[in-house]
């Protein structure tokens, strides 16, 4: 069975193509050289030049004073806390219960331990009595469960 001329012309190219990629990952590389104008060491640490400079200058930060938690400022009880008047969403089912879980560990390790946002979660059906024990057992904060 004969192949047209245009088959026979794709093949002879794919098979060129092949070989040279061959040839590129099999030879031995020459002497590898850095980049121009990239080899010399700096004679200082740049960010030593600001010795005396307050580092929020350096660094990008405010230079305002930040506003630190202090004593139990951000506790879940306490009703004049600092905090800004928010909650955690979320819109879940009694069978997503192991997404959830994992979702407030991670918010609960890196942030939220912090602050103690309260919980809230909304569900088309009555949340089962393992998922909210399980939910609970996850923070120190209020959780609220709603229909």
């Amino acid at each position: 069975m004969a192949l047209p001329k245009s088959m026979r012309l794709l093949a002879i190219v794919t098979l060129g193509v092949f070989l040279w990629l061959v040839v590129l990952i099999f030879r031995t590389p020459g002497e590898l050289k850095p980049p121009v104008g990239k080899t010399e060491q700096p004679d200082r640490d740049p960010n030593l030049d600001r010795a005396n400079t307050p580092f929020y200058l350096t660094t990008g930060e405010p230079p305002e004073p930040l506003r630190r938690v202090e004593g139990n400022n951000y506790a879940p009880d306490n009703p004049n806390s600092a905090r800004i008047n928010a909650t955690l969403l979320s819109l879940v089912r009694n069978e997503e219960l192991g997404g959830i879980l994992q979702s407030m560990r991670d918010l609960e390790r890196t942030w939220n331990h912090k602050f103690n946002y309260p919980w809230t979660f909304f569900n088309d059906v009555p949340f089962t009595e393992e998922f909210k024990r399980l939910t609970q057992a996850e923070t120190k904060a209020q959780v609220n469960y709603e229909l």
